[in-house]
């Protein structure tokens, strides 16, 4: 189980490195929410694989309450992004443990595996 949680935690890391490489932008730390945010060895392996804090929301499921804020936004609750960026308090903040975090060993068994099954090694997580 522990190989799945790393494994996806490596997959966000992926993503957040290719979405600033995409960007030139550099992300400071993560926010997550979702079933897998309660799980300390997921948001510790996430933090680890990026390098980063990542904060976990106070909602479970915060996409409800964030189309709520861009609601109020359009009808003048709140005056602003800042305004609603304000509002925002972590449940927890949880920061990489300054342990190897095996990137490079990832990427190669990734690459090894890639080809194990042809008809999925299109497919790209």
């Amino acid at each position: 189980m522990r190989a799945v949680l790393e494994g996806v935690a490596h997959s966000g890391a992926d993503l957040l490195e290719a979405a600033e490489a995409d960007t030139g932008l550099q992300v400071g730390h993560l926010r997550v929410d979702g079933g897998m945010s309660a799980n300390s060895v997921f948001v510790q392996s996430l933090a680890d694989a990026c390098d980063r804090p990542v904060e976990i929301s106070p909602e479970l499921e915060a996409t409800t309450l964030g189309a709520g804020f861009l609601a109020g936004l359009a009808v003048g609750t709140w005056g602003g992004l800042d305004e609603v960026a304000d509002a925002w308090s972590p449940k927890a903040l949880i920061e990489p443990s300054g342990k190897p975090n095996h990137r490079d060993r990832w990427r190669q068994a990734a690459e090894r595996a890639g080809g194990w099954y042809p008809e999925l090694s299109a497919i790209k997580f």
